[in-house]
């Protein structure tokens, strides 16, 4: 029996088969581009203000005259109370730092942020785990047929590596990298903040302890000198210079 083979079915068949796999080849390939450029994060655009023209800072000012603030806050505002020359309150300024609750749990709060952005920031990374493990095996010496290895020990050890990595493809890990440095950053402005407040308050407390002590010391000198006229006015009195309105 012959099998008759229609040539020209095939022929027409072929490119439509082959246009086939070009349609599923484009549209495989628009699919990982869009995947690749998809991201859930909306592009931060500054938004543009129209600023008049008699304000200082659009450039009518004299040079040098008026500077754009840039904010700080992170920064360490130095050992500012020296400027008094104390030694006492350079001393009690210097533990600051380690008694004031306040102060270290805002720094705790920080390394916990610090944690956070690391952690996130990982995200970028592959994983990588590791393992190891140990057995041991024992045949044992009463089998129905004999061999060398009745009653040994064997042991048996092996390691284990793994590794893998997700690609950030809708932009999750980027956005909670962003959002995790953000905190970090407003935790290392509160730290100083707080170091700030707490160092101020500290100097105040001091200087107005001085001053109390100072206004104590001038009382103390006054009731003093009343003391010395009274005690003279008395003598007088026993001696019958002064009258007793004069001593009352």
């Amino acid at each position: 029996m012959t099998r008759r083979i229609d040539k020209s079915a095939m022929l027409r068949r072929e490119p439509r088969n082959r246009s086939g796999r070009v349609l599923a080849s484009v549209t495989v390939l628009f699919t990982a581009l869009a995947l690749t450029g998809c991201s859930v994060e909306p592009t931060y655009k500054r938004p543009s203000v129209d600023v008049p023209a008699h304000y200082l800072e659009s450039g009518t000012s004299p040079a040098g005259a008026w500077q754009t603030a840039h904010p700080a806050d992170d920064q360490p505002r130095g050992p500012w109370w020296t400027l008094f020359g104390d030694p006492t309150l350079n001393s009690l300024e210097a533990r600051v730092d380690v008694s004031n609750q306040t102060l270290r749990k805002s720094v705790a709060a920080l390394d916990v942020a610090r944690s956070v952005y690391d952690r996130e920031r990982a995200g970028f990374l592959p994983t990588v785990t590791a393992g190891a493990a140990q057995s041991r095996t024992r045949v044992s010496q009463n089998l129905l047929y004999r061999n060398a290895t009745d009653g040994r020990t064997f042991p048996d050890h092996s390691v284990g590596l793994t590794a893998s990595w997700e690609p950030d493809v809708f932009g999750k890990i980027r956005s909670q990298t962003d959002a995790a440095q953000a905190s970090m950053q407003a935790s290392a402005s509160d730290v100083e903040t707080v170091r700030l407040a707490m160092t101020a308050e500290l100097a105040a407390d001091y200087l107005d302890l001085r001053a109390n002590d100072r206004e104590k010391a001038l009382l103390d000198q006054t009731i003093a000198a009343y003391q010395q006229v009274y005690d003279m006015m008395q003598q007088r009195f026993k001696l019958g210079v002064s009258g007793a309105g004069d001593l009352a």
